[in-house]
């Protein structure tokens, strides 16, 4: 495996969005793949929230289109009931649980729902001996999942790899690496909403959601060593975002609507920022070397001496978005073909759908697992992914 590129997959956090990553997925593992030179390799993934579900299926299922087609067929056929629980009770109880602190064995009690049914989804997704397997014997480099330490606020990047390093902590200015031996515990810590998903205890210690601190784990693929790297993002690019604000609404905005929009907020990385800080890089690196010739890299590194895996290097990267507001899909979805749920999960999505303003749904779109949304965007990640074919085939052949 030593001649292969290090190809790396990074997905994005979003709740019931990461089907969007799942359809893309899927066209490039069962259609893009087979037409290629050599058949794309993922040497390592990294993944946040929902990106970290589906970042470790891949890693441990392995870069097929069996992968790709069993991954897609799971968002396609999501039902409500297999990722969270919502009962009249816990209707009655929401007010007390927003505001009291939970006893040390009761931390479900520090959310909206009971993750109770995402549990065993996870559990039964994780591919814990084909990720044994894959890393053993370097046909997977690193698996990387993204969470945050509640008592800290810190980013914490859970790390399983080939060869591990010497220290199991491995601290840089906004994040930690850990090396662990991973498990859908850390999956599901990645994933842990805060508000509405319990604190999930890994080792010791609590964590929510890893896109409060970084919701495209970017940097981690970088410090792996990557030399290519594909993000799937679940949001779209902010220059293309509707221009209609909530100042042009004829009403003030709801508290839902808010809070979709807060969700945005607290989940937004500076993804694009950090592309165009790489592509920066590679243009200084290829001006270095034109000027100084072909040895100049080695110098560089050479005298500035960094770590090793973090040499400096040119780094090809492809990013695959949604063209369209998942946030509007969602309300359109709930408002065409409400979901199949008990009836306290559809009144409290019913109260999210008509509180939220203009079209928008974007809370919602976090928590509406049901197939009439996530079926078309899995397919509109299909369809956007297959729309950049030729850019992703010179992305993967190309050196």
């Amino acid at each position: 495996m030593s001649g292969v590129s290090r190809v790396a997959l990074v997905l994005a956090g979003g709740g019931a969005r990461g089907a969007y990553e799942a359809g893309a997925l899927r066209f490039i593992l069962t259609e893009l793949s087979p037409r290629l030179p050599s058949p794309v390799r993922f040497r390592i993934v990294c993944g946040t929230s929902a990106g970290a579900l589906n970042g470790a299926y891949v890693a441990g299922s392995g870069d097929n289109a069996e992968t790709g087609r069993t991954l897609s067929s799971i968002w396609q056929n999501m039902e409500i009931s297999q990722v969270f629980n919502f009962t009249a009770l816990d209707m009655l109880r929401s007010p007390s649980r927003l505001w009291q602190r939970p006893a040390a064995n009761e931390a479900e009690r520090s959310a909206l729902l009971d993750a109770a049914p995402l549990h065993a989804l996870v559990k039964r997704m994780f591919p814990a001996e084909g990720l044994r397997r894959r890393l053993g014997s370097g046909e997977l480099l690193a698996l990387a999942v993204s969470a945050t330490e509640v008592a800290t606020g810190r980013n914490l990047i859970f790390l399983q790899r080939h060869r591990p390093g010497p220290h199991e902590d491995i601290p840089y200015a906004q994040m930690v690496m850990r090396e662990s031996t991973l498990t859908p515990h850390h999956v599901l810590a990645s994933a842990a909403i805060p508000f509405l998903f319990p604190p999930v205890e890994v080792e010791g210690r609590y964590f929510v959601d890893g896109a409060l601190r970084q919701n495209t784990p970017l940097s981690p693929a970088l410090r792996l060593g990557a030399e290519k790297v594909l993000v799937i993002g679940v949001k779209r690019s902010f220059v293309v975002e509707d221009a209609q604000t909530v100042e042009e609404a004829d009403r003030p905005p709801s508290l839902t609507f808010l809070m979709g929009k807060a969700l945005n907020a607290l989940t937004l990385d500076p993804l694009e920022r950090d592309l165009k800080a790489v592509e920066r890089y590679n243009a200084l690196f290829r001006w270095g070397v034109e000027t100084y010739g072909p040895d100049f890299m080695d110098k560089l590194n050479a005298h500035l001496r960094p770590e090793p895996g973090t040499e400096y290097r040119a780094v090809r990267t492809a990013l695959i978005l949604p063209r369209a507001n998942l946030g509007r899909l969602a309300a359109q979805a709930f408002r065409v073909t409400p979901p199949k749920a008990p009836y306290a999960s559809r009144l409290l999505l019913r109260f999210i759908a008509e509180s939220e303003d203009q079209g928008e749904a974007d809370t919602l779109s976090y928590l509406l697992f049901d197939r009439a949304y996530t079926a078309e965007v899995e397919q509109l990640g299909f369809e956007d992914a297959r729309d950049q074919a030729e850019e992703l085939a010179r992305f993967f052949s190309e050196d």
